[in-house]
């Protein structure tokens, strides 16, 4: 019999319901009649609000095109955020409904900085006209929504076009990192890219973007001596670096007369003068003396 639109269950019921989802459905016949009965389940949650993936199911629509009703969002989420670990306990975001989507003219790219030897490069999407980027077309608040520009700092609004694996078509909002502040030749940590393998597996987004997500060269820390001797170095750089991006933003500004900018665009200068600063010296000073911080020139 049809399943009704929302299910309520109690915390045991949720937590085996959870289990069921992720890990215990066995290969083959039983999994496909698995999925197909939850595919029919638009949103559970459970009396005491235990934030477990409550929009984990993947959410059938009409073959046409759809638009969130008011106060409500459609973002697209491409990076670790497909990880119902992230988005839901993490982020403490819990979307009504979620649908596995691709945006067309668009690539997935590891070139916004992080702290060499420990999180070398996160993920943003950049425009190829020629390539596509998979991922999970989230339907959430407006309090989720600023929930999620606040974890993602330094990210801008992006809005693209998400066409659904059964055909619907989606106007959605996505966070692109700026231009000027990414830097190319990064690898991302076995960590961050193996979050997204697990939500693409998670989802079942397509095999082809999985095989993609799997050849994708990792940067593995802390294997040698040297390596976790950077990472010390490199934590422990931060503040009289961020000091140094500061007298330069500083220097900058005052040098520019009649200059107008505002608090947002003096802290994108910062950062961008940390980061820049932070991987030069890794460039010029510290791979030489105690190897690779996660760049692809190591191999």
């Amino acid at each position: 019999p049809p399943l009704p639109e929302r299910v309520r269950l109690c915390p045991v019921c949720s937590w085996m319901f959870e289990m069921i989802l992720a890990k215990v459905v066995v290969p083959g016949k039983q999994s496909v009649q698995l999925r197909t009965r939850v595919s029919r389940i638009y949103r559970y949650q459970n009396e005491t609000d235990l934030s477990i993936s409550r929009a984990r199911c993947w959410i059938r629509s009409p073959r046409v095109c759809v638009k969130a009703s008011s106060g409500d969002v459609y973002y697209f989420a491409y990076g670790s955020n497909l990880n119902t670990t992230v988005l839901n306990r993490r982020r403490a975001v819990v979307p009504d409904q979620v649908i596995p989507a691709v945006v067309n003219e668009f690539a997935l790219e590891f070139s916004v900085p992080g702290i060499p030897y420990l999180e070398p490069a996160f993920a943003t999407i950049v425009p190829d006209t020629d390539r596509c980027v998979h991922g999970l077309a989230c339907l959430v608040s407006e309090d989720q929504w600023e929930r999620i520009q606040l974890t993602e700092t330094g990210y801008d609004i992006v809005d693209v076009r998400c066409s659904g694996y059964d055909g619907t078509k989606f106007d959605a909002k996505t966070l692109v990192f700026p231009q000027h502040r990414r830097r190319r030749g990064l690898r991302p940590s076995r960590r961050y890219i193996e979050l997204i393998k697990e939500g693409a597996s998670e989802w079942n987004l397509d095999k082809k973007w999985q095989e993609h997500l799997n050849r994708i060269e990792a940067f593995d820390p802390f294997q040698t001596s040297e390596q976790q001797v950077g990472a010390v170095v490199a934590v422990a750089s931060t503040v009289p670096l961020g000091v140094t991006a500061a007298l330069a933003t500083i220097a900058g500004s005052a040098s520019s007369e009649g200059s107008t900018s505002t608090p947002g665009e003096e802290t994108d200068k910062l950062l961008t003068n940390w980061t820049n600063i932070t991987w030069d010296v890794h460039d010029t000073l510290w791979r030489s003396i105690l190897g690779d911080g996660g760049t692809m020139s190591s191999k």
